[in-house]
């Protein structure tokens, strides 16, 4: 098999977005459109990906891109243009060159296999890959003679006739690499919007006798972003999919269309899942726990047999060992929770280390911040914590004690110990209650 180059267009001004930022940054599931396109390209090359890009996702390219080369567009002047600037990074080894959009991130990997071997297989110049759909309008149309492509045309070009083929351009293909560079020289900007497609390649490509082959794919792969709407959709057809991932495994979704996954959620066997509860990046749920109406986790790991909310929020770095109970309104924070522990109501329990078969009461707070830095409360095995309390960290609470209801420990306690550190009770008789009878 030839040697695979990429390059990854995402020099768009997101105009359309009417956002400050670069479209192929916006993230669908927590994850920038960037990413979806990077993971697809390296893994169909070890050592060539090459991006053709604004300023600002350059940065974001070096930073998050191992090995990813890139070069700044300066002027937006067509597709044609924008691969152009790719020459010189472009691996000079390497035959074949696939292009791709960095707005367009469901293209599935399988999809990138099938357009490789076609254009092997056909022994052809290039591959485009194209779609049929019942609503052409916007897209380039694809002018065909028999299995191969005489021309594509954008959809400002079109004539009447033109508009009603519904086989459109997605815009990726593959293409020799020296018959790529050569010929987009040749690509000129005489059209409509006055920029240079490169799609016009296969035009020229059929008239030297060197046509391009096409391949269809499903209409959704090549789906692109260039609204607010389209981005809010495409959120949608993505977390279609990882759901669907997730119910095969043996997942329990209850309305499903109310639960938001990331795209790294990760949910073992006999997990039930209630209504309106949200998983931001980087959670695991282990088997056979329930996650109860509108809770929210983010960079957490659930152990096995867990039960939390409703309406709770579990923040990173936590770890929810086996059999542990998280109760309505509870938040947990860069915290480690033992085995059979239980946190039932309204508390906040941040940077702490809370060991086996703790109970912790109705609203008790761990008071973490001392208006410098953040400081850490340890509670040992079978400690019971009555409600109410306040603990001031950094502070340790060793196994096997109690703290009374309503108490604001500042101190370490003692193993097995029973500690109460509160305000004395002064109950006094009223002198004239004659005042009070007109209330």
């Amino acid at each position: 098999m030839k040697k695979i180059s990429f390059v990854i267009l995402a020099a768009g001004k997101s105009k359309r977005m009417k956002s400050s930022m670069s479209k192929v940054l916006h993230q669908i599931c927590d994850r920038s459109l960037l990413d979806y396109v990077n993971d697809l390209a390296v893994n169909n090359t070890t050592t060539d990906v090459n991006y053709v890009c604004s300023k600002e996702v350059k940065e974001y390219v070096k930073k998050n891109f191992k090995n990813a080369k890139s070069v700044i567009q300066k002027n937006r002047l067509g597709t044609a243009h924008a691969v152009q600037c790719a020459e010189k990074l472009v691996s000079k080894i390497n035959n074949n060159v696939i292009v791709l959009f960095g707005d367009v991130p469901l293209i599935k990997d399988s999809t990138i296999k099938k357009l490789i071997r076609k254009k092997n297989r056909s022994l052809s110049i290039g591959t485009i890959v194209t779609f049929v759909t019942k609503k052409p309008f916007g897209y380039g149309r694809v002018i065909t003679n028999n299995k191969f492509v005489t021309d594509v045309i954008e959809e400002k070009d079109t004539n009447s006739k033109e508009k009603e083929i519904n086989l459109c351009n997605s815009g990726i293909m593959i293409c020799d690499a020296k018959y790529l560079f050569s010929t987009i020289k040749k690509i000129s900007n005489k059209n409509f919007q006055k920029e240079r497609f490169l799609t016009d390649i296969c035009k020229i490509a059929y008239n030297e006798n060197k046509p391009f082959t096409f391949m269809n794919c499903n209409e959704d792969e090549v789906l692109g972003v260039n609204s607010t709407r389209q981005l809010i959709d495409l959120e949608g057809k993505f977390q279609k999919i990882f759901k669907e991932k997730l119910i095969s495994k043996g997942v329990t979704l209850i309305d499903p269309d109310t639960i938001r996954i990331s795209y790294d959620t990760k949910i073992g066997k006999d997990v039930i899942i209630e209504p309106n509860t949200i998983f931001k990046s980087g959670v695991v749920i282990k088997d056979s726990s329930k996650i109860l109406s509108g809770s929210y986790l983010e960079g957490c790991v659930v152990g096995k047999n867990c039960k939390i909310g409703p309406y709770a929020r579990i923040r990173p770095k936590t770890i929810l060992q086996d059999n542990v109970k998280i109760g309505n309104f509870v938040e947990i924070k860069n915290s480690t929770i033992g085995n059979s522990s239980s946190i039932s109501h309204l508390s906040y329990i941040g940077d702490s280390s809370v060991g086996r078969k703790v109970n912790i009461g109705a609203g008790t707070i761990t008071c973490n911040y001392d208006g410098f830095k953040k400081n850490k409360t340890i509670i040992g095995d079978k400690v019971f914590i009555g409600s109410n309390c306040s603990l001031i960290a950094p502070i340790r609470i060793n196994k096997n004690s109690t703290i009374g209801a309503g108490s604001v420990v500042t101190k370490n306690v003692a193993e097995s110990s029973l500690a109460i550190e509160r305000a004395k009770l002064i109950i006094r008789k009223k002198k004239n209650t004659k005042k009070f009878a007109k209330i």
